[in-house]
């Protein structure tokens, strides 16, 4: 985070635009970073599907005119294509004094021509000591496969309000891969078994709890 906060103590930034690949939420301190003194505004949301309609939205909010800086931090797990599109237009032309701060979990979700618009920011991954809330590397490892299981139905049951997302879920894989490489428990099967589950994700309309119960499998 103290790399974040280097990159956007500057005043006036140095770019329009900015992509930060984590799988974390790391927006609200984002914009927690920005004097008030300096801003207009800083609008900050979460979506966890940003969707054309949203672009729309995002760009007309962009098109005030202000003498100060208006920030966008915007959070997203996925992006449809044509929201890319026209968040792309926006980025070209941007409104004066106006910035953007994407944070997505993977940086090949983006059309490369929208990826050429940010000044990209790769975090390092988080230790392990930062689990993925109900997620645990070492009791998932642990468990049973029907624990497995039981667990994996828990979290990613919409009704009971658990917020495990796309960001969740690459995090989940990041810090399982990192376990299993410092307990020298990485087989090819367990490897296999990773890839297939981070491929799985980019697949239209799959379902995290599928991929999930994918990798329970082998592990």
């Amino acid at each position: 985070m103290e790399k974040l906060k280097k990159i956007f103590s500057t005043y006036p930034l140095p770019h329009h635009a900015y992509g930060i690949e984590t799988a974390e939420h790391i927006g609200e301190n984002v914009a927690s970073f920005f004097e008030k003194d300096q801003l207009a505004f800083v609008y900050h949301h979460r979506y966890k599907n940003l969707s054309i309609d949203d672009a729309r939205s995002l760009r007309l909010l962009q098109s005030e005119k202000t003498e100060k800086m208006f920030i966008f931090v915007l959070e997203f797990s996925t992006i449809h294509y044509e929201a890319q599109n026209a968040l792309l237009k926006v980025l070209e032309e941007p409104s004066a004094h106006t910035h953007f701060i994407l944070i997505f979990p993977r940086a090949d979700i983006l059309l490369p021509t929208l990826r050429s618009r940010l000044e990209m920011v790769f975090l390092e991954k988080n230790s392990l000591s930062q689990e993925n809330g109900d997620l645990s590397p070492k009791e998932f490892v642990a468990m049973s496969l029907e624990d497995r299981l039981g667990l994996i139905k828990k979290i990613t049951d919409k009704k009971q309000g658990h917020p495990f997302d796309l960001g969740s879920y690459f995090l989940f894989l990041d810090h399982l891969e990192q376990y299993l490489h410092q307990n020298n428990n990485i087989s090819r099967e367990k490897a296999e078994a990773l890839w297939s589950a981070r491929s799985f994700a980019d697949k239209k309309g799959a379902s995290l709890k599928m991929g999930l119960e994918y990798l329970a499998l082998y592990l």
